[in-house]
C-alpha cells in the first residue's frame, strides 16, 4: 500500500508512522562544560541507546551547556524512559571520560540537570527551544531555575 499523501513516514509491522520530537537537554546549573571532544562522546552513546530502539537522530546540535536532538521514534517507543536513560549512561560515560576537564564545573557526580525539553516537531516554532533554555538559566542565589512545572501558552 502506498501512503497517498507528500509525506515521508516510516513502517513498522503495525503501523505507519511520521513521529518527531525535539529534545534538549542542559548541563546542571547550564555550566558552560560541553566541549567538541564532549558532543562527540554524547553523540556516540546516543546511536548506543537510540539504535536498539529504532529511534534515528535527525538532528544533533549543542551548545556550551545543551544538547538538541530531533529524533523519529516509532510509536511502540517510550520516549521519556528512554531519554532517561541516556541521560543517566552519558553522564557516566563522560564524568569517567572527562573528570579532569569537569571538576572545575561539579563538585559532585552530576553532569545533566533533571529537567529536559521534549515536544513534538509538528509545528513548534523555534522560539519555544530558545524559551525553553533561557528558562534553564541559573539564578543569582545557584538554583537552577525553570524546573517547576508551568503551563505557557
Amino acid at each position: 500500500m502506498k501512503y497517498p499523501y507528500n509525506l515521508k513516514t516510516l513502517r513498522n509491522q503495525h503501523a505507519l508512522y511520521n513521529i518527531h520530537f525535539h529534545i534538549v537537554l542542559v548541563t546542571k546549573d547550564r555550566k558552560p562544560c560541553l566541549s567538541p571532544e564532549i558532543f562527540d562522546l554524547l553523540k556516540a552513546q546516543a546511536e548506543k541507546v537510540f539504535g536498539p530502539y529504532h529511534i534515528g537522530i535527525e538532528e544533533m546540535s549543542h551548545g556550551d551547556s545543551y544538547v538538541h536532538f530531533l529524533l523519529s521514534v516509532p510509536p511502540s517507543a517510550c520516549i521519556s524512559s528512554i531519554v532517561n536513560s541516556y541521560k543517566s549512561s552519558s553522564s557516566r560515560m563522560v564524568r569517567k571520560e572527562f573528570a579532569d576537564d569537569l571538576a572545575r564545573y561539579f563538585a559532585e557526580p552530576v553532569f545533566w540537570d533533571r529537567s529536559y525539553l521534549i515536544v513534538s516537531a509538528g509545528d513548534v516554532p523555534d522560539e519555544v527551544i530558545g524559551w525553553y533554555l533561557g528558562e534553564q538559566k541559573p539564578e543569582e542565589n545557584g538554583e537552577a531555575k525553570g524546573n517547576e512545572a508551568q503551563q505557557h501558552g
